[in-house]
């Protein structure tokens, strides 16, 4: 089975948060993606389920 690469407004979907402040995620390096344009201008991101668990468990503040 192959995993589905998800878009930035997916992403941006599934974490609540708007397209502007998940861009500024990728920008600044605070999630891991896929540049499916790596060497071109623009950095065309898509995201595996595993760098959105990532991301998740790496924020995850625990109690006490």
């Amino acid at each position: 089975m192959v995993n589905k690469l998800l878009t930035v407004k997916e992403v941006a979907k599934r974490l609540n948060i708007s397209q502007e402040l998940m861009r500024r995620l990728i920008w600044s390096g605070r999630i891991g993606y896929i540049d499916i344009n790596q060497g071109g201008k623009l950095i065309m991101a898509r995201f595996t389920e595993e760098h959105i668990q990532t991301f998740l468990r790496e924020r995850e503040v625990k109690a006490g």
